[in-house]
């Protein structure tokens, strides 16, 4: 029934959060739900078990999500930024890693930040996100620039090199403040999962910590909301990185 939702905010909760059998259950219910929704005409504005945030956003005629929002599943979309390489100076992945803790002045006041994510699977694609601080907006893939800062990818089969980096302007942050999540997107490795290393540089400072991520296959971002906006880890394909912890300043 085209048009049948037409001018519709529709919100779809559920009562539990243990209703679905599988997280690619999950997935696939909320996709069906959505496109269903948007095929009669309307727009998704929320799926999900948080009610009270349902409600919420449906009072206050907030209505933010689709099934191709940026921070919900969909076509991988990524921007690849070429610069010439000048030499004036080393990169996030070449510099020493410090051997102390960070002071606390230098990370609740930290100017020109970089963080970064290698890791050790050819075929393997991870992605990072970073939110700089509470009220910014989440940098990543499909959201590669924002007015703290930048993502630069490079390649997702080249083991060695800096995959992900976010670069943040000059403005001063509180790195307590800042979120990291870490999502296994794409590709299959052995039963070990994937290897990798996080850095944080600060003035040209670097502090880096190893992870590792169980998972065997990535799983296309499944769970995104969950890890990002509220911090939690949805599954096994995604970590959460407390900053200070690799800045060793716990």
């Amino acid at each position: 029934m085209p048009g049948n939702l037409a001018n519709y905010d529709v919100y779809l909760g559920f009562p539990a959060a243990d209703w679905a059998v599988s997280p690619e259950h999950k997935y696939h219910v909320e996709r069906f739900w959505s496109l269903s929704v948007e095929g009669h005409g309307g727009h998704t504005a929320f799926i999900g078990e948080d009610l009270e945030t349902l409600f919420a956003r449906a009072g206050q005629d907030v209505a933010e999500l689709s099934h191709s929002d940026p921070l919900r599943l969909g076509e991988k979309i990524e921007m690849l930024a070429f610069a010439p390489d000048t030499g004036a100076a080393a990169d996030l992945y070449s510099l020493p890693v410090e051997p102390s803790p960070a002071p606390v002045p230098v990370w609740q006041s930290a100017p020109s930040v970089e963080v970064g994510i290698t890791w050790d699977i050819v075929g393997a694609d991870l992605d990072l996100y970073v939110r700089p601080k509470p009220e910014a907006a989440v940098i990543y893939f499909n959201a590669a620039q924002s007015p703290e800062g930048q993502l630069f990818k490079d390649f997702t089969t080249s083991p060695g090199t800096g995959f992900e980096t976010v670069a943040l302007t000059n403005q001063p942050l509180d790195l307590s403040q800042m979120d990291i999540a870490i999502n296994y997107y794409g590709g299959a490795t052995s039963s070990k999962g994937v290897q990798g290393e996080l850095r944080i540089a600060i003035d040209g400072k670097v502090w880096a910590r190893s992870f590792h991520i169980p998972a065997t296959m990535g799983n296309q971002g499944l769970g995104v909301e969950q890890a990002v906006i509220e911090q939690r880890v949805p599954n096994s394909a995604w970590l959460i990185v407390d900053p200070l912890e690799v800045l060793a300043a716990n």
